[in-house]
């Protein structure tokens, strides 16, 4: 009897938790997101400003969990290897950089990644960025007028919608309806920049990515006006393994996962990025 008890209360437990888990609706299309109101760069390019000429700047936008951090990872790569390749490397400022390849792996994929002999960086900002959305046009505008960079490309990192808002609100949001929600505004977000783009725009597809590896990358490069590596060089370490990620999605979540989902929600919250009520429209 005792353990019929227990057998019971412990179903009745599951059960009541997995109703606090938050149900992923449509979410509602009146939110406003939260902008950010400052992103600062000087820090980490601010050698940019004085020594160094600046020559290409990446900057790395997908709604969280659509594996922009992989392609902020690739997008350093391919600017370091581009940057080997070319006849006047080693740059004259700095004869060490001979010395410097592999630079690239040090980085995390978070934030900026400056690589001064390459004369490049990557800024990768996911949507949202923390409690708010970067001004993704700003950045660019801040890039060309007080950093001087010569060429400037929004990379726009794609992946199935259901495998993004999965992983996000793993990860980032654990909260699954404000989750939906925040997604919503970073696909409006990127609909925005590719449909008007402040400048070179490439879609990376995380799929693609999968499937093609480093032959992908090469896009990448042709999009940033780059020469391709030789036949005779070596084929380059990819940034991370690629498994695919989206396996683990396509199953349904067991109890135990809907429990953690429910509890994280409740002792873990992170604030939404977006107000709601009357949308203002985003570019």
């Amino acid at each position: 009897m005792d353990k019929e008890k227990f057998v019971l209360r412990l179903v009745a437990l599951v059960l009541f938790i997995t109703l606090l888990t938050p149900d992923i609706r449509a979410p509602p299309a009146d939110d406003t997101p939260v902008t950010c109101t400052q992103d600062d760069l000087s820090e980490a390019l601010r050698r940019f400003e004085s020594t160094i000429k600046a020559q290409k700047a990446i900057i790395v936008v997908g709604a969280e969990g659509s594996g922009s951090k992989l392609a902020a990872l690739a997008a350093a790569q391919a600017l370091e290897g581009a940057a080997f390749r070319s006849p006047s490397f080693p740059p004259p400022y700095d004869p060490s950089c001979a010395e410097s390849r592999g630079v690239w792996k040090t980085w995390d994929g978070h934030g900026i990644h400056a690589n001064f002999c390459a004369a490049s960086a990557v800024i990768h900002r996911s949507l949202p960025h923390a409690n708010c959305f970067p001004d993704v046009r700003s950045l660019v505008r801040e890039l060309k007028d007080d950093y001087r960079f010569e060429e400037v490309l929004v990379v726009v990192a794609a992946r199935d919608p259901s495998a993004t808002l999965r992983t996000k609100a793993r990860h980032h949001q654990r909260n699954g309806g404000v989750a939906a929600r925040e997604q919503r505004l970073a696909f409006d977000v990127l609909r925005g920049l590719v449909n008007d783009p402040p400048c070179g725009v490439f879609v990376w597809s995380y799929e693609a990515f999968l499937v093609l590896g480093d032959a992908y990358g090469k896009q990448l490069l042709d999009a940033l006006k780059l020469p391709r590596p030789l036949a005779s060089e070596p084929t380059p370490e990819l940034p991370l393994p690629t498994y695919d990620g989206n396996r683990a999605y396509a199953r349904r979540r067991r109890p135990w996962e809907l429990l953690r989902a429910a509890a994280l929600s409740i002792v873990a919250p992170r604030a939404p990025a977006y107000v709601a009520g009357a949308r203002a429209e985003l570019r």
